[in-house]
């Protein structure tokens, strides 16, 4: 079965965008955390701009805030420790 795209992973991005796909598929399909679908090993080999917009395109895509992401994060580490 072949996995679900929501963006176009060629181009100068595509690391990115490869990112993302999998994190709006960890978040929507496999139903886990926004934390545990963001920041996995790859996230801490990204530059600091490409990180941003991870977070950006993923807020923007589930109509969230930065405070609202964020929150949601919190209490996933809380209640997961």
């Amino acid at each position: 079965m072949k996995d679900t795209t929501y963006f176009c992973e060629s181009g100068t991005n595509g690391h990115i965008y490869r990112l993302i796909n999998k994190a709006m598929r960890n978040i929507s399909i496999h139903k886990l955390g926004f934390y545990e679908s963001v920041f996995s090993p790859e996230w801490e080999l990204m530059e600091e701009e490409d990180k941003e917009m991870v977070v950006g395109v993923l807020l923007s895509e589930y109509g969230i805030g930065t405070k609202e992401f964020v929150d949601y994060c919190i209490e996933e580490k809380f209640h997961n420790n």
